[in-house]
């Protein structure tokens, strides 16, 4: 497929570019995600994200009044904390950055991650993206902070977080965001914070991930197109 026309460096690069696009297809085949089977629209996938994070909303509504017997506007969530909303807007551009690092754990859990919203979504807008970070930072927020976390405590609704992101080494990543969330919950005394900080998170990957694919498909694309030129160059 890929034949050695250039400098050590640039034919490792290579070589490794496109041993993870035949991993790719080949898992994709395995998945069967390739051989034509019917797949919901983008818009539906959207409907039933909406469906899925209304009932776990409600659920957070009925373990908050089971727990506690406050009526749904309750002290955390009146006034918004123009501080501790700054600092969860940082600490989420912080988190998005560290999901930048090269690291190989870090790539892989992207990889994957990639592949499973590029199969439900596709390839999705930054409305898109902006909707469904919206609708599951709310939804997640409420039910494992607001309702959850008050009932249980910080670490079990942590462990709980972490275990519903159930896919590979996600729920480890899953599980530490769900402390740190907690955290901010319990110091801030607001859930609007906690919210920002998983919108943010959210948004940005999502649209992010879902264009991963392309990403490394043009980068092999370029690779490809430069070891040609350097091949010409030395004829």
């Amino acid at each position: 497929m890929c034949e050695n026309q250039c400098s050590d460096n640039e034919e490792s690069e290579l070589n490794e570019l496109c041993e993870i696009a035949e991993e790719d297809e080949e898992k994709l085949e395995l998945a069967g995600i390739e051989n034509n089977l019917p797949r919901l629209s983008k818009a539906k996938m959207i409907l039933f994200a909406f469906v899925l994070y209304l009932i776990l909303f409600l659920i957070a509504l009925l373990i908050r009044g089971l727990s506690t017997g406050e009526k749904f506007y309750s002290q955390d969530l009146r006034g918004f904390p123009i501080y501790w909303c700054l600092l969860a807007t940082g600490a989420g551009l912080l988190v998005v950055l560290f999901s930048r690092i090269k690291a190989g754990f870090v790539q892989q859990l992207e990889k994957d991650l990639s592949k499973i919203i590029r199969t439900a979504f596709g390839e999705l807008r930054l409305i898109d993206a902006f909707i469904l970070a919206l609708l599951s930072s709310v939804a997640e927020e409420m039910l494992f902070r607001w309702a959850v976390q008050l009932w249980l405590g910080i670490i079990p609704a942590s462990v709980i977080f972490g275990f519903l992101h159930f896919h590979r080494n996600w729920w480890i990543f899953a599980m530490i965001m769900g402390f740190l969330l907690g955290a901010l919950y319990e110091v801030s005394q607001s859930l609007y914070p906690p919210i920002l900080m998983h919108f943010i998170i959210n948004w940005i990957n999502l649209y992010r991930l879902s264009h991963l694919k392309i990403d490394m498909d043009l980068r092999l694309e370029q690779s490809v197109i430069a070891s040609d030129q350097r091949e010409r160059s030395n004829h």
